[in-house]
Order: C-alpha cells, then sequence, then structure tokens
C-alpha cells in the first residue's frame, strides 16, 4: 500500500521531479527507498544508467538488505551490490549486465532468465537458486557456490569457473 502511494505522487510531475525524486529515493540507500526507487524508474520507463551522470557513477549499493524481495525485471545493469543480501529475492528476468555482485548473498534466489552477462560475482553464494536459462556469458564467477542451484538452460560461455563450488560440467 505503501508503494501504491508513492506512485500516485508520480503521475503529474515532470520527468525531471521524477528523476529527482528517484535520486533521492537511491541516495537513501534505505532498501525499501531503493526498491521504489528503482520500481518507480520502470514504471516511468526511466533509464537509471542514464541518470548515473547526476550522481556520479554506480550506485554503491554495496552491504543493502534486499532480501524476500520481488525485484523481478528491474534494470540493476552497472550497478554496484557488493556484499548485498539478496537471498530468497524473485529476480527472475533482472539485467544485471556488468554488475559487481561480489560476496552477494543469492542463495534461494529466483535467478531465472536474468542477464549477468560480464558481471562480478566473485565468492558470491549462489545456492540453491532457480539459475535457469540464466546469462552468465564472461561473468567473474570465481569461488562461486552453486550447489544445488538449477543450472537447466543457463549460459557460461567464457565465464571463468575457476573454484565454483557444486559446479559440475
Amino acid at each position: 500500500m505503501k508503494r501504491i502511494k508513492l506512485f500516485e505522487q508520480f503521475v503529474n510531475e515532470s520527468e525531471d521531479e521524477t528523476v529527482q525524486k528517484i535520486l533521492n529515493l537511491l541516495k537513501t540507500k534505505n532498501p525499501q527507498n531503493v526498491i521504489m526507487g528503482f520500481m518507480l524508474a520502470k514504471s516511468q520507463n526511466i533509464n537509471i544508467n542514464s541518470m548515473k551522470a547526476r550522481w556520479m557513477g554506480r550506485w554503491k549499493l554495496n552491504g543493502i538488505d534486499l532480501s524476500n524481495e520481488f525485484l523481478s525485471g528491474l534494470d540493476l545493469s552497472h550497478q554496484s551490490f557488493a556484499v548485498a543480501d539478496f537471498s530468497n529475492t524473485d529476480l527472475s528476468d533482472v539485467n544485471f549486465e556488468e554488475a559487481h555482485l561480489k560476496m552477494a548473498d543469492l542463495s534461494g534466489a529466483n535467478l531465472s532468465g536474468a542477464n549477468l552477462k560480464k558481471a562480478w560475482l566473485a565468492d558470491a553464494n549462489l545456492s540453491n537458486a532457480n539459475l535457469k536459462n540464466a546469462n552468465f556469458t564472461k561473468a567473474n564467477m570465481r569461488g562461486v557456490d552453486l550447489t544445488n542451484a538449477n543450472i537447466d538452460g543457463a549460459n557460461f560461455k567464457g565465464a571463468n569457473m575457476i573454484n565454483v563450488k557444486g559446479y559440475k560440467n
């Protein structure tokens, strides 16, 4: 309900006003505000990556707790989520291309259909995750834990698979 009321506020605002509100939500680094910021950007067809110049560089959301959330279909490419907690989160069809997810907890997450091309996943925990049809092309997966993960149809072409736990080629 809180999220619905937030979205209603932006119906009659200009794109510049909406972009500023999204920036303000992301800057708080509060998990609920960050989720609302990304969802608002998606609902208004605003490209988060084109906003980076306004806030210099990647969104540094390292260590943020986004566990047990529904983030399906969001564009989180080129963002920094090192040591973040995405455990048991629905990340289906999320775009994590070139995202920094080093040591992130993605255990039990649904990453089916997700794009992780060239993502930095070193030492991340993807145990018990659903990785069906996910794209890990040229991703750095050194030391990743894939124990009991569903990797049906996942693409690991060119990925660094050194010391990956639970992976059977």
